[in-house]
């Protein structure tokens, strides 16, 4: 018993030294005195505002907190405000597009600060991504003549109130108000002339989502360079070979042929001398077949057909259509000529008949695609490569002329079936490319473009003219597998050069 009394009586003491070892070391750095730290803000948060961040926390009890700090930063910018000690909120105003460091803490009467932990935060501003792609309601818009025509997108429930602010002929500002019953007329051609030189101005007010503040966004001015499809910049280029768009160009037209299905009619209002509009003049569909067979469409009819009302309104622009394309017969507007399938010109073809062709998909044995009648004037037979279930395949078919001849175009032929035989509608192919040579070594596109659309129908011709009329020994044309249920061919009636 008397050892372990002792012992105890050590250990004791060992404690005892250490405790007083320990608090020397806190004396070496707290100098006179243990450290005492201010109680810091907590809940902190940032949110987003228009041009501002809203700060909020949660002050602490501690009864010595004389005021609160708050701090931003971003990049080399620094500020901060000091607060009452009983604010729990501020707006940090009229700051620039930026990820915002933020910390609150509290000061005391020494300016000893409480610990603070960073909040990020980025204020919405006109350089915010957010703010740059709100609506702007007007999707396209054009200048026609003295006139201007809107297309609207969709109203959208954040939008507090938007205005077109426009300067009329005679000088007058107006104000056109975008609502959501206005737009839903979709398209809106202002009712009176506008001065062509002054700016036309939208205005907007409106919300984003996270941010509580109107915003008012700057004013945007309605640009007078003009944008053009895609459709209507392809078919240019193959029409025309004008791969770039010039003013000048454009203004030279004054009759624009259409022959293949597109989105819309929207481009004519850009071109301001235009005076007649013809569709599917150069689509010769098979005499018989004229009215049942598919023609071109409009993938946005009724897009299509205010335009055409406001190109005849205000330009006076006539339209020609052939057969049924385009337009329904009952849309037709009254100022729309109807005219029937459109006669061929009379071409002399050459005769092929001492010419070599060869195709880069050889014929499995017994099978024969009939190659050479493609070649051979008669439209009552065809060339279709055979029916295969395995995989898609490009032809590549060559000829050669035996001489170099000034070539003019090619007539192109499709396949002539009963309208019941599916498999022959099927197997149309609408692309062809055309390559030329003299010399079977160097080849070039016959055309503006690389790939050529033709007429797809039952019998259809098309005509393809090459552009300079170029000396010619050598052809390529090239064709795709088109697909029939689980199957690949291709069949064409005719090729024709002249």
């Amino acid at each position: 018993m008397a050892i372990k009394k002792y012992l105890w009586i050590l250990i004791s003491l060992v404690l005892v030294a250490g405790c007083e070892s320990l608090e020397d070391t806190y004396s070496d750095y707290a100098g006179d005195g243990a450290i005492r730290y201010l109680g810091k803000c907590t809940k902190v948060s940032v949110a987003p505002g228009w041009k501002r961040l809203i700060v909020k926390w949660v002050n602490n009890v501690d009864p010595v907190i004389d005021k609160i700090k708050v701090r931003w930063q971003v990049n080399d910018m620094k500020d901060s405000i000091l607060l009452a000690p009983n604010t729990t909120e501020y707006s940090i105003p009229d700051l620039e597009d930026g990820n915002y460091e933020v910390t609150v803490c509290a000061i005391d009467k020494n300016g000893n600060e409480s610990l603070a932990n960073p909040i990020f935060g980025r204020p919405y501003t006109p350089t915010h991504e957010t703010i740059i792609s709100f609506t702007r309601l007007i999707s396209k818009h054009y200048f026609v003549k003295k006139r201007l025509v809107l297309f609207f997108s969709t109203w959208q429930e954040n939008i507090s109130s938007a205005q077109l602010n426009y300067y009329t002929a005679d000088g007058n500002v107006k104000t056109l108000e975008l609502t959501s019953e206005l737009m839903q007329k979709k398209y809106y051609l202002l009712p009176e002339e506008i001065d062509p030189d002054k700016p036309v101005i939208l205005n907007r007010e409106g919300q984003v989502e996270g941010c509580d503040d109107l915003i008012v966004f700057d004013p945007y001015q309605l640009s007078r360079d003009k944008l053009y499809t895609s459709d209507f910049k392809h078919w240019l280029k193959a029409k025309y070979g004008q791969s770039e768009i010039s003013e000048e160009f454009i203004e030279s037209l004054r009759e624009l042929e259409y022959d293949y299905s597109l989105s819309s009619f929207e481009d004519i209002l850009n071109l301001p001398n235009l005076e007649k509009l013809v569709l599917g003049k150069n689509r010769y569909l098979r005499t018989d077949m004229a009215d049942q067979v598919p023609q071109s469409e409009l993938y946005d009819l009724e897009r299509s057909l205010f335009v055409l009302d406001v190109a005849n309104t205000v330009c006076g622009l006539a339209v020609d259509r052939y057969n049924k394309h385009y337009i329904p017969d009952e849309n037709l507007p009254a100022y729309v000529t109807k005219k029937s399938n459109p006669t061929q010109p009379a071409l002399t073809c050459l005769d092929a008949s001492t010419w070599e062709y060869t195709c880069s998909e050889e014929d499995k044995y017994p099978y024969n695609s009939n190659l050479e009648n493609l070649f051979d004037g008669q439209l009552n037979n065809w060339w279709q490569p055979e029916l295969i279930s395995t995989l898609a395949r490009t032809y590549e078919i060559t000829v050669d002329m035996k001489q170099v001849q000034t070539i003019h175009g090619i007539k192109i032929v499709q396949k002539a079936f009963d309208k019941a035989d599916s498999q022959s509608a099927s197997l149309m192919p609408g692309m062809i490319k055309v390559k030329v040579s003299t010399n079977k070594i160097s080849w070039e596109d016959a055309t503006y473009v690389e790939e050529n659309t033709i007429g797809a129908t039952n019998g259809e011709t098309t005509i393809l003219y090459f552009p300079n009329s170029p000396d010619v020994r050598y052809f390529k044309f090239i064709v795709n597998d088109q697909v029939y249920g689980q199957n690949f061919s291709v069949s064409l009636a005719e090729i024709g050069v002249f």
